[in-house]
């Protein structure tokens, strides 16, 4: 098998690869989203190949335009966009990211972003956040990391991400408002963080 060594390997190895597993390319092009593919139902998908998948932060491209990351290796497990790895042959079930997703993970990098280095953004997206002492995360940092928590915990409490994130009630309650404002969440007793199935997380 082909071994790639950059962006324009992978899609040659993906290419080669492709029909045995149901994908078709319907157009391609250079300029971000590199190309339209389609499955074996038919259905397109606005796809970047990347080399690593983690590149696709570093070309700070936006999750909202976009549907599939095609990759030869995938460090970037965590990423709201479905990612076929080439490395693994890893062509198994594909399931439609929501806008709601891409959208979310576009405005948490956005927030990082702002605040760090690239390695650092990397090192974040590669691994879970832990918890940080009090006063070490900005506003931005903190919302975003407390979207993150919402997402991955649907039971989480505003008593757990008031511990988790190092700030009083009140600063996490105004903290929801604000991510309510940006549409990335709704709140009527609980916070349904805008996921696929409305992820739920009670109040206090």
């Amino acid at each position: 098998m082909l071994i790639p060594k950059n962006e324009q390997g992978v899609v040659m190895l993906f290419g080669m690869l492709a029909k045995e597993h149901g994908w078709g390319v319907v157009s391609i092009r250079a300029a971000y989203p590199d190309a339209v593919l389609h499955d074996s139902n038919g259905s397109a998908w606005v796809t970047e190949f990347e080399f690593m998948a983690s590149n696709f932060i570093d070309h700070k491209h936006d999750h909202r335009e976009c549907d599939l990351i095609v990759c030869w290796e995938n460090d970037y497990p965590k990423c709201s966009l479905p990612i076929i790895e080439l490395k693994s042959r890893s062509f198994g079930s594909i399931y439609r990211s929501t806008m709601a997703e891409k959208t979310a993970e576009y405005w948490m990098l956005r927030c990082f972003r702002s605040e760090r280095k690239r390695k650092d953004l990397i090192a974040i997206v590669k691994a879970d956040m832990e918890v940080r002492p009090i006063g070490k995360l900005s506003t931005e940092e903190r919302r975003a990391e407390l979207l993150k928590l919402a997402k991955d915990n649907p039971h989480i409490t505003v008593v757990d991400l008031s511990k988790r994130l190092g700030a009083v009630r009140n600063t996490i309650k105004s903290d929801l408002d604000a991510l309510q404002s940006a549409g990335l969440i709704h709140r009527n007793g609980v916070i349904e963080v805008h996921t696929n199935g409305y992820h739920k997380t009670e109040v206090a």
